[in-house]
């Protein structure tokens, strides 16, 4: 049962980030007003371990001053384990056609298990740079940091991805 948990808070307490479903940040932030929404399912599977299912929602809108605020749930293995994050990103130079934009994305969970009540765990800071690497699309990179109070452990963190820009 201890290594079940130990799986649950491993997968369930990855480092905090604003869009968290699709792991890796970028320097450009909606309008105000303008939303989304995101949503992962994922399973994780360990030699000698039961499979394990999580589902992961994050909503955030632009809240102006290119600033961005939301927050997310985690529930991994039906629902032994939640997380509930708040999460920010801000930018502070707008990303263009042959210039990097940058930016920092911050946030704060928290996590629940069967028997323990809501207890703050990570907090994490990441530096984020976006530049356009053709038409319609971004490759962006993180650098940041995370604290995880339950493992007594910082971690520093290191991404990069790219995604489709809507034109």
């Amino acid at each position: 049962m201890r290594m079940l948990l130990a799986a649950l808070l491993a997968l369930a307490a990855l480092p905090v980030q604003a869009g968290r479903p699709l792991l890796s940040e970028t320097a450009d932030v909606p309008d105000a007003g303008s939303c989304e929404l995101e949503a992962a399912v994922a399973r994780a599977r360990s030699s000698g371990l039961p499979g394990l299912r999580s589902t992961d929602t994050s909503f955030a809108c632009g809240v102006g001053a290119q600033t961005q605020a939301g927050l997310g749930i985690t529930r991994a293995a039906g629902d032994t384990f939640r997380a509930a994050r708040l999460v920010g990103r801000t930018t502070l130079l707008v990303p263009e056609r042959g210039r990097t934009g940058w930016g920092i994305a911050d946030g704060i969970d928290a996590a629940k298990t069967p028997d323990a009540s809501w207890r703050i765990d990570n907090v994490g800071l990441l530096a984020v740079a976006t530049r356009e690497l053709s038409d319609g699309l971004l490759g962006h990179a993180n650098l940041g940091w995370n604290r995880s109070r339950a493992a007594r452990q910082n971690t520093t963190l290191c991404r990069w991805g790219s995604k489709q820009h809507p034109s």
